[in-house]
């Protein structure tokens, strides 16, 4: 059984009127309180408090912004992306940088000791390509050792050169 909105009961208008009286002045109310408690804690609300020591309505500007002051801001903002995106670079090249530094002194240091080894032993083996091993002759050891000075002159100690 349903009813037609002539059959409401008149006692539902009163109601109905008092809630949106309520709700239109909670639409309506812009204002904004800076509230300090007995504990010095400061709450902004949009209703006085009870509980508040000292209720201050603060003054809320609305409206559009200047057009400019938001230009400004879009700079800015685009000035700091490209900075932090530069910083982000420059960390990546310096860590590139340190890692080839790293790899350039590893490298060396293989460089130095084989030619220590190849100095200091006579009798040098080198296996080819099939996994023989074959002794040098004395000209090809000279021409090992010329070899690895060449590569440390010019790639490890650029200033000897």
């Amino acid at each position: 059984m349903s009813r037609s909105k002539s059959e409401y009961p008149v006692t539902r208008l009163p109601l109905m009127v008092l809630a949106v009286a309520l709700f239109s002045h909670s639409l309506l109310a812009k204002g904004v309180y800076k509230c300090i408690d007995s504990r010095g804690h400061v709450e902004y609300t949009q209703f006085p408090s009870v509980q508040c020591m000292a209720a201050q309505e603060v003054r809320v500007e609305t409206g559009t912004a200047d057009p400019t002051a938001i230009e400004r801001l879009k700079q800015k903002q685009q000035q700091e992306k490209i900075a932090a995106e530069k910083k982000q670079e420059s960390a990546l090249l310096k860590a590139d940088q340190e890692r080839f530094e790293r790899e350039m002194q590893e490298y060396c240091n293989d460089l130095r000791t084989n030619l220590d080894q190849i100095r200091m032993t006579p009798r040098v083996f080198e296996t080819d390509a099939q996994g023989h091993r074959k002794l040098l002759t004395e000209e090809e050891r000279e021409a090992r050792i010329q070899e690895k000075e060449e590569a440390l002159a010019s790639q490890c100690d650029p200033n000897k050169s």
